[in-house]
């Protein structure tokens, strides 16, 4: 079935939330372990690195789901009409949010780790 414009200017959104998403995080990860390894190991608490790695993990772990989620998004998207299509879309928009402010709460949770 082919997809209306409408669908797939939903589909290519989707896509464009997950690669900057994906990207956004991937550079964060990068600055933040630059500015770890560029920083005196005198100034990490040895019960720090593992909240750290801890905290890089589960922020790993939101990624994912989101990618996983957007993707399954856009393989229902082809197979669905306008209106189910416009369904999936808002229910993926808002379960992204959700994911993202979960996210930025565990993030807060642990100020003290943020460069």
């Amino acid at each position: 079935m082919e997809a209306s414009p409408t669908v797939q200017v939903w589909k290519e959104s989707l896509l464009a939330m997950r690669n900057s998403l994906q990207s956004s995080y991937e550079m964060e990860r990068s600055v933040e372990e630059r500015i770890r390894h560029s920083r005196p190991a005198v100034l990490y608490d040895a019960r720090q690195v593992p909240c750290i790695d801890c905290q890089h993990n589960e922020g790993l772990k939101r990624i994912k789901q989101i990618i996983d989620l957007i993707d399954s998004a856009v393989k229902q998207l082809d197979q669905c009409d306008s209106a189910g299509a416009s369904n999936i879309y808002l229910r993926t928009l808002e379960a992204v949010a959700l994911i993202s402010r979960h996210a930025k709460v565990a993030e807060k949770s642990f100020p003290e780790l943020k460069p």
